[in-house]
């Protein structure tokens, strides 16, 4: 893949590897008028509604080089018990920073994955769309991804001291819901 902006999409289109990373780190701002995220290219990111600064779900640590994630999504192999970091467990990766989008592609040992990451353009919802595929001549395998994520809820730890959460079950197998 070459990299560089794409006056067709406006994409900014780069490969990671061991001797290709990007001059300047990346990271991708997708909103609509009340809520939003920030993708990095390795897949650390962010969300916040309403003001991304007074109002963050998720923190944003700010760190070039250290890329620390408020968010994550870990694939795990129920055959090998193996799991990975997605976007982060792989040293070459192709990523694509559109408007309203950041893609994602490269390989783990035995798969294909692919990552996109939007929001929609009306609610406060953040997608997160994972493809797994098994490599050329590999048999498929069960797997299971996991998301996580470090509350924020304000504009720095300190806000969370003010918050409380409540559980609350759902009759029959529903959802916990906090």
């Amino acid at each position: 893949q070459s990299s560089g902006f794409d006056a067709d999409n406006g994409a900014c289109r780069f490969s990671l590897g061991d001797e290709a990373q990007p001059p300047r780190p990346w990271v991708n701002v997708i909103a609509n008028e009340g809520f939003g995220c920030q993708v990095s290219e390795r897949g650390a990111g962010m969300a916040w509604a309403g003001n991304s600064r007074l109002h963050q779900i998720t923190p944003w640590s700010n760190d070039a080089l250290l890329d620390t994630p408020g968010e994550w999504l870990i694939l795990h192999c129920l055959a090998s018990g193996k799991a990975w970091l997605l976007g982060r467990s792989s040293a070459a990766q192709d990523v694509a920073h559109l408007p309203g989008a950041t893609a994602m592609a490269f390989q783990l040992p035995g798969l294909v994955v692919r990552l996109r990451w939007t929001v929609d353009a009306v609610t406060s919802v953040k997608q997160c769309q994972v493809e797994l595929h098994a490599a050329p001549g590999r048999p498929p395998r069960p797997m299971r991804l996991l998301a996580a994520a470090q509350w924020q809820l304000g504009m720095d730890s300190g806000a969370r001291r003010s918050v409380v959460t409540r559980l609350e079950a759902t009759p029959g197998d529903g959802p916990l819901l906090a």
